[in-house]
């Protein structure tokens, strides 16, 4: 998980003639910051903790809630991967992750407290070299015009 400073700092090195503001190049930086993030939804989903297989039966299983997804904002200058459960049903992954006090179907609280089994955070550290990787990588063939990689 990198900052955007300090990747922005990585590429000036590289490309120390990299134009932030050629809408070609925010588009292949989009593409790239998407495709890093892969690693980060797979060992996620590794790492979610087995759920209760009778809570919910015919609910998807939180491991399969896992995706990324990418935004821009200030008009395509700032470039954002959000990855994590999706909504709606991956909505209590928060719970899972963090813990969260025990309540009842019927809205009772119990007083008990279930801890949290981090998954993404593990995840996005563990796969930290692959997402720069990755990211350089993409970036550099679709700007030289050979955007396809295969396993992805």
């Amino acid at each position: 998980m990198r900052s955007s400073s300090t990747f922005s700092d990585e590429l000036d090195k590289a490309w120390p003639n990299f134009d932030w503001t050629s809408q070609k190049n925010r588009r292949a930086l989009k593409t790239a910051v998407g495709y890093s993030q892969t690693p980060v939804v797979k060992t996620a989903q590794a790492f979610v903790p087995e759920g209760d297989p009778y809570d919910r039966a015919e609910k998807q299983a939180l491991r399969d809630t896992s995706k990324k997804k990418v935004k821009t904002y200030n008009k395509g200058g700032t470039i954002v991967a959000i990855v994590g459960p999706s909504y709606p049903s991956g909505a209590h992954g928060h719970l899972v992750e963090f813990g969260h006090r025990v309540v009842t179907h019927d809205g009772v609280d119990t007083g008990e407290t279930v801890l949290g089994e981090e998954f993404m955070l593990p995840a996005a550290m563990a796969t930290e070299r692959q997402q720069t990787e990755r990211l350089i990588t993409k970036l550099v063939r679709i700007l030289k015009g050979k955007p396809d990689l295969s396993g992805d």
